[in-house]
């Protein structure tokens, strides 16, 4: 869930949702590619293929940047 009017305060994304609007796939090297891209002050972290969830982690937060904490500042 992501900080919003729903769930308590919380709104559901769904991964195929989230990864549609960043632009990954389901293969874990191109949340991997992406987030070193987006974050590379975080690359050192993102070395391996078993940090796909950390790229994830950082692309969850990318996306509700964008799609729901700045939608709501400015609507």
């Amino acid at each position: 869930c992501l900080g919003n009017d729903y769930c308590d305060g919380w709104k559901t994304v769904l991964p195929a949702t989230w990864k549609a609007k960043v632009g990954v796939t389901s293969d874990k090297r191109t949340a991997l590619a992406l987030a070193r891209a987006l974050f590379p002050m975080a690359a050192d972290q993102l070395k391996l293929q078993k940090h796909h969830n950390r790229a994830e982690a950082l692309l969850i937060a990318e996306y509700a940047h964008h799609h729901v904490w700045l939608p709501m500042q400015i609507g």
